[in-house]
Parts: structure tokens; C-alpha cells; sequence
């Protein structure tokens, strides 16, 4: 941190520090303490920068750390503290208390001052001894705190406090066992800061023996991560961000994994960050309730393919024969389909189509080949696609059932393909897709190719184009024929009369928009077979599909596959 990018005053912290010295003063009199609190109150304006750096710099951390521990040691202020606590530590916490008002007017300093946090932080510790060098700015009370001994160590065992909520406080004691098998399942954890009124943290903890730990607040998950733990010593490390961790640079930041007194299960950790530590205690409260997050994403994605499945079985069409054993080719008087460019939100074709049955019945949802479809199965469970129809004037009509009238069916008569047909070429459908306004409009686009060849091979690809304005884009190419619906990559809007007509492929429903994601791009080339009304694909993994097929007219230079329509290129 260079100094002169810093605008830190001397005055800034003579203020801080010696309004916080007069008032602990007033509680301890003793020379010595007065001479270790103006130390100690160099020590906090200290962290205030540290923690400037951890807040504004975190990928610093370490180094400032680092850097914050050598300054203290190059100025002795380490060893002050730990003098001033041995005598006074009542002392420490009024400074601490008295010096928290003074934060937020360094952060300002700060502030205003750096250009470069990441790269002033990194050179903390010259940058405090040059503006914080306890020696120079307070010789006489330096050389006083040189001269202080510590007061003879306390016989009392450190403890594991605060009191975890629901059970009794752990002791933290020599005596208690540190490392060895980690007791896997739910702690409940308590964190508090030894400055400030803060209240303390409260939560679960559950760990567990994949290696995954989560926490829950309130019975709600918070955060989930990896924990790693060393049997022989203890040492576990959780969170940074929970205070569960073990630095390498900093050896008051700690957390271990033990068994106290009477056996029971505590991971303790500290944090000395800013003007006080914080403390977690977490006591074992039991076994997990909840799975693993890796076992409950396992779970997850079960339900949902479970659901996907249900979800594809209600979709699909049910009312079908055998292959080639539902309505015959002799059985049909027509097959008439309407196409309409719809620009609404860009440009695609809204597509409809209609089955004229000889017997005086018109299907209106046709969503699968004639030839495999059960027409008494069909008329029996979805009665409302079947409509009569007539033939008036040279048109088509069909009886509307709710007002008694004949309406005109609008549409072409499209062409079925000769039994065995071949044909041979690249045919294309293509959509686009926008949205917002014009200059800064989303906008993409895909385009859907169908190969034939005359030795009857077949293959169906996707190419997509989306991005923000013009020149902005990304696109991806994606081959999708080796599974049976895999030529539908976006569903059109199919309607014929007052009915909707679905699509062919079962992952789509009518009307709407759905990228199909399953399919197997090793091996995309396919045999078909044309017959009237259907084009049948084989695989070489022996999957068959069967679909809806016809020519626009004569020419063959637009077909119909499926549930859309492709032009040859």
C-alpha cells in the first residue's frame, strides 16, 4: 500500500487513538497500562486498515494477513496485547468498544484516497509502519511498554464458549480429545463477536461423510460447499465465511474437530478479525434429517426425470395401431394444410392441417401418421377433433357443432409420396425469434435441415443464431436425427378449426416452444422409407420412427415432416 496514495493523517489517528486511551485510562490508572493501551489503541486503527483491505480486496487476504502480523511483530504490538490482556482485559474491551465509532470515518479516509485497493493492500505492512510506527509516534509510552512484564499465565482451561444453543457449553480443555474419526451429522452452532452488541449467529450445521457440509437457518438451506478434515490433528476446515477454517498465515484464525469431557462431539473455531474475535462452538445434536446437497440433487434430478417421464406419457398419442394398420390410403379423400407467416415476435409459419376421411369425417388432430391411426379408439376418447364434413361448390366444409353451420375449410390439398419413393436434397425450415426494440432488440434464429439422398439415407441437423443488436451474436450447430423426433428443435402453432393440433414429437406441446435435448448426435444418418402419408426413419441402433409426411405439390420442392414444413436449398 503506498503511502502517498493513502491520505491517512497522523491527526486522523492521534484523535482516534488517544480519545480511546483517555478513556480506558479513566478506568486503569496503573503507568504500565497506560503506556499498554496507547499500544493497543495503534494495534485497532491497525486492524481497521486490515479490515479496510479484507472488504475491498479479498483475493488479498492472505497477504494482508500476512502482511498486518509482520507489522505488529516489527513494532512489537503482538506482544503488547497479549501483556495488556494478561493484565487488564477489561482495558481491551473498553478500546475496543470506544474505537468501533472511529471505523467508518478511516473506511472514508480509505476510500478516497486508494486508486488501486488490490495493489495498496498488498503492501500493507510498510504502509504501517510508516503511518502507524507506534514508536515514533508515541516514544515515551513505547519505551514504558517495553519495560511491562506480563502477568503469570491463568491456571484456567480455555473454553469452548458460548453455550450452543440447546446444549450444554463444551470445554475446550487440554484434556479433551482432539482429532480421530469425525463424527458425521447435525451440529447446532453458535457464533459470537467478543466486541460490539451484535447478537450472536445461530444455525446448523450438517456434515457429512462425502465430504459435503450445509447450512440450515430456520429450516431453510443457506449455503452448501466441501469441507476437509484432518484426523490426527484436528484441523478442519468449513467456511471462511462461517469463521470454520484454519489459516496459514495467521494463527489466530483456527477451527478443530474434538471430543470434550464427556465425550460428546464439538468443532470449535476463532476468528481474530477487526477489534474483537469471533467464537463458534458447534455441539453434535444428532443424526442428518436431510440427505447430502450431492444426494438430494441425485434426488432431484430422479423426481424430475420421473416427471418428465409422466409428463411425456401424457403426451403422447395413444390412440394408434399397428404399423400400417390404421387408415388406409384408399380410405382418404384429402389431406388439406394451411400455412401463415406470422411476424408477431419475428418470423416463423403457423401451420394447419386437416384429414378428410372418404366416410364423411374430418380429423382435426393429426399428430401422427394416418396409416397408424385408430380411428375408433380415437373418435371414442377425443371426440372433439372429429368434425363432418362436405363438399360444396368445390370446397370443403365442415359442420360446426355448437352453431349447426357449415363453415368453409380453408387449406391446399398436399400430395402423399409413392410407396418407396426416393428423393434427394437439402431441404430447410427456418424460424426467428425477437424481442425489446429494433437497435437493442434480442433476437435468434434456427434453422433445421433434412437431408435425402437417393440410396435412401437420412439425417436431420440444427443450427442456431441468438444474440443482443446486430454483429452481436453466438450459434451453435447441432446434429438431431438419431432419435425419433429429434427433426422437431422448436414447436409451431398448429391449429385446424376450433382445435389445436399437437406436434409430432411428444416432448412438444401444441402451440408452444421447447428445445429438444435428447438427442444422440454419434450417429445421425438414417435410412427412411416413404409410403403415402408417412416417412419411416431407421436407425442403426434399431429405433424406428414413423411420421406424418407430404409434398406441398408436383414440384417436391417443399415437404412436410413431422409437424413442420422444409424447402429444398
Amino acid at each position: 500500500m503506498r503511502y502517498q496514495n493513502l491520505s491517512l493523517t497522523a491527526t486522523l489517528i492521534l484523535s482516534l487513538t488517544l480519545a480511546s486511551a483517555a478513556q480506558a485510562q479513566a478506568q486503569v490508572t496503573e503507568q504500565n497500562v497506560r503506556a499498554l493501551t496507547t499500544m493497543q489503541s495503534v494495534n485497532i486503527i491497525g486492524g481497521f486498515v486490515r479490515d479496510w483491505c479484507f472488504a475491498r480486496a479479498p483475493q488479498t487476504k492472505a497477504a494482508v494477513s500476512a502482511g498486518f502480523n509482520g507489522w505488529r511483530q516489527d513494532t512489537k504490538l503482538d506482544v503488547f496485547e497479549k501483556t495488556l490482556l494478561s493484565m487488564s482485559p477489561e482495558a481491551v474491551q473498553s478500546l475496543n468498544n470506544s474505537l468501533e465509532a472511529g471505523r467508518a470515518k478511516m473506511y472514508a479516509e480509505l476510500d478516497k484516497a486508494a486508486q488501486n485497493p488490490a495493489q495498496d493492500c498488498l503492501g500493507i505492512r510498510a504502509y504501517l509502519n510508516g503511518q502507524l510506527n507506534a514508536q515514533k509516534l508515541y516514544p515515551n509510552e513505547y519505551a514504558a511498554a517495553l519495560k511491562v512484564k506480563a502477568a503469570p499465565a491463568q491456571t484456567s482451561t480455555p473454553s469452548a464458549s458460548p453455550q450452543t444453543q440447546g446444549s450444554a457449553a463444551p470445554s475446550a480443555s487440554p484434556s479433551g480429545k482432539l482429532g480421530g474419526p469425525l463424527t458425521l451429522g447435525t451440529y447446532n452452532c453458535r457464533s459470537i463477536r467478543t466486541s460490539g452488541s451484535n447478537p450472536p449467529r445461530v444455525y446448523s450445521l450438517n456434515i457429512y461423510g462425502n465430504g459435503e457440509w450445509r447450512q440450515v437457518i430456520d429450516g431453510k438451506e443457506i449455503t452448501t460447499s466441501v469441507y476437509k478434515y484432518d484426523s490426527k490433528t484436528g484441523k478442519i476446515n468449513i467456511s471462511m465465511g462461517l469463521s470454520l477454517t484454519n489459516s496459514d498465515y495467521d494463527e489466530d484464525e483456527f477451527a478443530y474437530f474434538m471430543a470434550d469431557k464427556s465425550g460428546a462431539a464439538i468443532i470449535y473455531g476463532e476468528e481474530d478479525y477487526g477489534l474483537g474475535v469471533t467464537k463458534v462452538t458447534c455441539a453434535y445434536a444428532g443424526a442428518n434429517k436431510l440427505p447430502s446437497p450431492e444426494d438430494a440433487k441425485a434426488l432431484k434430478a430422479k423426481q424430475d426425470a420421473a416427471k418428465a417421464a409422466a409428463q411425456a406419457e401424457a403426451d403422447r398419442f395413444k390412440w394408434v395401431t399397428a404399423p400400417n394398420k390404421g387408415v388406409q390410403l384408399n380410405q382418404i379423400e384429402a389431406l388439406l394444410h394451411t400455412v401463415k407467416n406470422d411476424f408477431s415476435s419475428g418470423s416463423k409459419l403457423n401451420e394447419d392441417w386437416v384429414l378428410l376421411l372418404k366416410d364423411g369425417w374430418a380429423y382435426n388432430g393429426l399428430r401422427i401418421t394416418p396409416a397408424d391411426l385408430d380411428v375408433k379408439k380415437s373418435r371414442q376418447n377425443e371426440p372433439n377433433q372429429w368434425q363432418k364434413w362436405r363438399k360444396q361448390g368445390g370446397n370443403y366444409q365442415a359442420l360446426n357443432a355448437k352453431t349447426g353451420q357449415w363453415q368453409d375449410i380453408k387449406g391446399s390439398v398436399r400430395l402423399p409420396a409413392a410407396k418407396g419413393e426416393r428423393i434427394s436434397g437439402l431441404y430447410q425450415n427456418f424460424s426467428m425469434y425477437s424481442a425489446g426494440n429494433w437497435e437493442g432488440a434480442y433476437k435468434s434464429s434456427t434453422t433445421l435441415s433434412a437431408s435425402f439422398s437417393k440410396d435412401g439415407k437420412f439425417s436431420t441437423s440444427s443450427y442456431d443464431i441468438g444474440g443482443v443488436g446486430a454483429g452481436d451474436t453466438s450459434s451453435t450447430s447441432v446434429n438431431t436425427a438419431n432419435k425419433s423426433g429429434c427433426t422437431s428443435a422448436t414447436s409451431t402453432t398448429a391449429r385446424a378449426g376450433n382445435s389445436a393440433i399437437s406436434t409430432q414429437n411428444p416432448t412438444v406441446a401444441a402451440g408452444g416452444s421447447s428445445r429438444n435435448t435428447n438427442c444422440d448426435t454419434s450417429n445421425f444418418v438414417a435410412s427412411y422409407t416413404l409410403d403415402g402419408y408417412t416417412i419411416e426413419r431407421r436407425y442403426a441402433d434399431g429405433r424406428v420412427s414413423r411420421d406424418l409426411f407430404f409434398f406441398w405439390d408436383k414440384s417436391k420442392d417443399s415437404l412436410f415432416i413431422g409437424s413442420r414444413t422444409y424447402s429444398r436449398k
